[in-house]
């Protein structure tokens, strides 16, 4: 349309009023508004009976009445009640990078004029219409009633200037949008900007403000409607009921009408008693008192008071039931039951004389006796009178607030060998001397100045040392860096693990390849641990004591990096468990005296015995190991030697037959010997504890460029593959990628050796080799060279006749050919063909397949003709 103009171009409204036909038509004249006069507007609306809600849900079609407005603020729509019905008429556009534009004419719009997005109005009809996928579609009426006369045209007015447009969008404007003096609404969150000033839009202000509604004049004070205020803000008298302000006074009940009226109140003032009428009598009115402290006691219902509650009778309990106190007992029948079931859990006995205490006879409960206290000085602590468990400070006389210094008290309870039960923090200046393990129940902790001279104090009766299957691994230190110093030596440094013990510890009794030092050279050999060696230095029948006479300086004679101890189990018989720790604890001494085995260079495994079922020549099985160990593992901690339980590890194995081998015939059920499993079993636990992870090595070793000479010893590489980056700068034939293969068995050691060629050379497709075995550097042999094979020389063709004589010669490969031929075929007879072809020289003899006849051709880049050879 040549006349359409966009809003920001059209005058700006003044005044809106009924009779325009839109908000942007007045007189037939288009024009912008602001929207301050378009609220004016629709407030002056409201009072002509239209009102307009605002909420983010559309009304039920209950509220409101025909001709209501409500907008959704959440949808951006515009609905108009109908018939009753709540009826979207009009969603308002979202914004874009293109402005939407107002249209407008006395026909209805093409689907040529607009865009998308525009709004069309049909100044004739007063319908509304909005533009979507290309098509004008009625969105609102804007009139209802029919067409009023044509008015007189008025005179032109002067042209104003440029107006300003309102823009909208569905985000908040970006300053280079619009231009000065332009507004801006913000359709998402209904916030309107502008005017814009110096290419600034300023904060928006919201156009929803929250909780405030419009006033629905229509309904005010009328019936189902809505009670107003006067002008002092409360309701007029002539809204409400008349019970609500009608209170009637009269001197006293006589004075009171015959007949009183529903809905008002009536006080006596002689009493100030209240009353209502029933329609038939006064009825009073009582009042609350407030509390009940206003409310006098009455003669038989009495109050509830602390005193009448603690000074009230049992009258009526009884003590014969004993069972348990359910929900529906009262209170004297559960105070009965508890009594009763006190009375029969505390039979406490007659007689008994000042400071006996009570003890039990048997385990029956109540079974109980008058005895003396036990003995012993101090204060606090508890003890058992039969002496088998005693206190720190009862016995001993420790003070135990850790601070003062109890060592010489835990030093005599210790040395008792009594369970101790006691509870509190003991100090000592030093580690207390418990050899044999004497156990410490109780909340206990044995304390002493931390040895890194802090203030921080160390716990000595750890719950580690007593519940670990396994502590003290980092005494193997020495060891561990021999390991790991071998891990990358050229030649590493040969090693010893040295297995002391009697029969149980070399276990030979169910096969020598089982036995521990068999095992761990298997386990040591498949992770390509190198240079270590284990020797077992065991003895079948051998007891601690011989070993401690004869065979400790034949073990430390071998020199071991790590010994390895299991003594004990033929000690049984004749030891207690203290005589045994005697043992152990003197050898361990004796070792750790020699300047050569101190903890930095020898690392020792200390070992409890496998469990047994050995009770029939003396052995005391059970009894004997948990007295053992607890003074084994002391030991461990005073002599800096790694600690590990095997009989806590696998004290069940015992219940499993293929555990144990049986000791003879005769005694089927005395197991002693560790069977394969078993063996197995604590060989695997003791490899893990000697050689973490970290020290095992893969079958395949990848060393890069490793810059070894081609000299260098076979003994220098581990087993496995190795994989490295030769040079020929260090000796080797070539420069390439080297595999080395080492083997170790049967006796004996081999090496093969291939360095593959990686350049553009003509010896890039040569792969060198060499193999050896032995150790010295003398033990290679020389480098040979594989090539592969040269290109092929002979072909076999056709064998089925299909070679014609006329063969082209260029289609015949280099080298020699092989065809069978026929005379179908040109050929001068039927037979063999042999083509040779070199570097364009052709020749080709024929012989017929019966050897009697043969015919030749040749010639240079060419075929000649064939001629018969005569055979003689």
């Amino acid at each position: 349309m040549a006349n359409d103009k966009k809003i920001s171009e059209l005058p700006i409204a003044e005044t809106i009023s009924a009779s325009d036909r839109s908000i942007l038509i007045s007189n037939n004249a288009d024009y912008q508004f602001d929207f301050a006069t378009l609220l004016q507007f629709i407030n002056s609306g409201l009072n002509a009976g239209a009102n307009l809600t605002f909420g983010p849900v559309l009304p039920q079609n209950t509220t409101g009445k025909n001709g209501d407005v409500f907008i959704n603020t959440s949808a951006g729509s515009f609905a108009q009640k109908i018939a009753g019905v709540w009826t979207i008429v009009y969603t308002i556009a979202t914004g874009s990078s293109t402005d939407t534009t107002v249209l407008y004419g006395t026909a209805n719009p093409g689907t040529g004029t607009g865009n998308n997005g525009d709004t069309f109005i049909n100044t004739l009809s007063g319908i509304f219409y909005k533009k979507t996928g290309g098509s004008w579609n009625q969105v609102f009426s804007m009139q209802t009633g029919p067409q009023g006369p044509q008015g007189t045209s008025g005179t032109n007015g002067t042209n104003g200037t440029n107006g300003k447009s309102i823009l909208n969008g569905t985000t908040n404007p970006a300053n280079s949008l619009g231009t000065d003096g332009d507004f801006y609404i913000n359709t998402s969150s209904y916030y309107f900007f502008g005017p814009k000033n110096a290419g600034i839009w300023g904060t928006g202000i919201s156009l929803i403000v929250s909780g405030v509604q419009f006033e629905e004049t229509a309904n005010k004070n009328v019936p189902d409607g809505y009670a107003g205020l006067d002008s002092s803000g409360k309701i007029a008298s002539a809204q409400l009921p008349s019970y609500v302000d009608d209170v009637i006074e009269v001197t006293n009940y006589a004075s009171l009408p015959t007949s009183g009226e529903t809905g008002k109140i009536y006080i006596t003032t002689d009493t100030n008693n209240e009353y209502r009428w029933s329609g038939s009598a006064y009825i009073q009115i009582v009042a609350s008192p407030g509390t009940t402290d206003a409310v006098p006691e009455g003669t038989t219902n009495k109050y509830f008071t602390l005193s009448r509650v603690l000074n009230a009778v049992l009258t009526g309990i009884g003590f014969g039931n004993a069972s348990a106190i359910s929900a529906t007992d009262s209170i004297l029948q559960a105070l009965g039951k508890l009594q009763a079931q006190i009375t029969g859990l505390f039979k406490i006995p007659g007689g008994g004389t000042s400071g006996q205490i009570l003890a039990k006879n048997s385990s029956a409960d109540g079974d109980l006796h008058w005895i003396n206290a036990p003995s012993g000085s101090g204060s606090g602590g508890s003890s058992e009178p039969s002496g088998q468990i005693k206190s720190f400070r009862v016995d001993y006389g420790a003070v135990g607030d850790g601070v003062t210094d109890d060592t010489a008290a835990v030093n005599a309870a210790l040395a008792a060998e009594k369970v101790i039960e006691d509870s509190g923090d003991f100090f000592v200046t030093s580690i207390p001397i418990n050899k044999y393990g004497t156990k410490i129940q109780g909340n206990v902790r044995i304390l002493r100045n931390s040895p890194n001279g802090n203030a921080v104090k160390q716990q000595l009766n750890s719950y580690a040392d007593t519940n670990q299957h396994v502590f003290g691994t980092e005494y193997l230190s020495s060891f561990h860096k021999k390991l790991k110093a071998n891990m990358s030596a050229a030649s590493p440094t040969a090693v010893k693990v040295v297995f002391s013990g009697d029969s149980t510890t070399y276990g030979a009794n169910d096969g020598a390849d089982t036995a521990i030092d068999q095992a761990l050279t298997y386990l040591a050999s498949k992770d390509y641990i190198p240079a270590v060696t284990f020797v077992s230095n065991s003895h079948s029948g051998g007891t601690a004591q011989t070993w401690l006479n004869s065979w400790l300086s034949e073990d430390l004679s071998i020199t071991p990096d790590v010994l390895v101890l299991r003594w004990g189990i033929n000690d049984m018989p004749y030891l207690t468990p203290q005589q045994l720790v005697d043992i152990i604890d003197t050898g361990l001494n004796t070792i750790r005296s020699n300047s050569s085995f101190t903890k930095d260079k020898l690392a020792i495994v200390l070992c409890t015995m496998n469990t047994t079922t050995d009770d029939n020549v003396g052995h005391k099985g059970e009894f004997f190991f948990e007295e053992y160990n607890r003074g084994l593992r002391e030991l461990a901690r005073k002599y800096a030697c790694c600690f590990m339980d095997i009989y806590a590890m696998w004290q069940d194995a015992r219940n499993g037959q293929d555990y144990f081998t049986p000791n003879d015939l005769s005694r089927p059920n005395e197991l002693l010997h560790p069977g394969r499993s078993l063996k197995i079993l604590i060989a695997c636990k003791t490899y893990d504890i000697l050689f973490p992870e970290y020290f095992r090595g893969g079958s395949i070793v990848d060393l890069g460029a490793s810059g070894r000479l081609a000299s260098t010893s076979p003994n220098a590489y581990r087993a496995g593959i190795t994989y490295e980056y030769v040079d020929s700068a260090n000796g080797y034939p070539t420069s390439g990628f080297c595999t080395t293969q080492k083997m170790i068995g049967g006796g004996f050691t081999l090496y093969r050796q291939e360095i593959t060629i990686f350049s553009g050379s003509n010896n890039a497709n040569r792969v060198y080799v060499r193999v050896g075995w032995g150790a010295g550097a003398g033990s290679w042999q020389d480098w040979y060279i594989l090539e592969p094979l040269k290109t092929q020389v002979a072909y076999f063709g056709s064998n089925d006749g299909s070679i014609s004589i006329d063969k082209v010669w260029s289609t015949y490969p280099e080298g020699i050919s092989l065809d069978i031929v026929t005379t179908s075929g040109g050929w001068p007879v039927n037979g063999l063909l042999t083509t040779r072809k070199y570097n364009g020289y052709i020749n080709q003899t024929l012989i017929d397949a019966g050897g009697t006849r043969e015919f030749v051709r040749g010639y240079y880049a060419a075929l000649g003709t064939f001629k018969e050879v005569t055979i003689t």
